[in-house]
């Protein structure tokens, strides 16, 4: 594991055609993240380009280490969870921002750039509630990284029955929470 990077370091700007994301390969064993590969180089351009989601990549000395692809998204709560952060409002979905794909170059995987792409996420999620109504950011989790957003960055499982089938666990942060930039 190398040192982390500062984020003062790096960058975080639109995927663009000029862009080279023919080096970008975050695959590290059996390859479980490939289709994260697929994504980038076969469909993150037609996405953006039919307006679907937008993918913004990282960029450290010139080279592009991480990308994260984000989109709308709503999210059925349980009245439970509603009445504990929303004051129990009766609105059948909350308005999201889902981040549909992170993923970080194996070279520089476990050196906060992860990290960085979802607080700039969140940050992006926040500015955009001026303007639109957002409440939380939703993520699909591989397994392997469930743990991740739940214990260091205080993201919650979905209890709604919708997302208890899936086969990436659903997971959300209130993105009204201050303390969200801080953990």
């Amino acid at each position: 594991m190398g040192e982390q990077i500062q984020p003062e370091r790096l960058s975080l700007v639109r995927l663009a055609r000029f862009h080279d994301i023919s080096k970008f390969d975050c695959v590290t064993k059996d390859d479980e993240d490939r289709d994260l590969n697929d994504f980038l180089k076969d469909d993150a351009l037609k996405y953006q380009d039919l307006g679907f989601a937008v993918t913004y990549v990282c960029i450290y000395e010139e080279q592009m280490i991480g990308y994260i692809t984000m989109c709308n998204d709503s999210v059925r709560l349980t009245t439970g969870e509603k009445k504990q952060h929303f004051d129990g409002i009766e609105i059948p979905e909350v308005p999201a921002i889902k981040i549909a794909r992170l993923a970080v170059h194996k070279d520089f995987q476990r050196r906060g750039i992860g990290r960085y792409l979802i607080l700039r996420a969140l940050m992006m999620a926040r500015d955009a509630k001026a303007n639109i109504g957002v409440r939380v950011m939703t993520v699909e989790a591989k397994q392997h990284s469930v743990g991740y957003y739940k214990d260091k960055l205080g993201f919650k499982l979905l209890e709604h029955e919708n997302y208890e089938k899936k086969e990436h666990p659903y997971l959300w942060i209130d993105i009204f929470v201050p303390e969200f930039l801080e953990k």
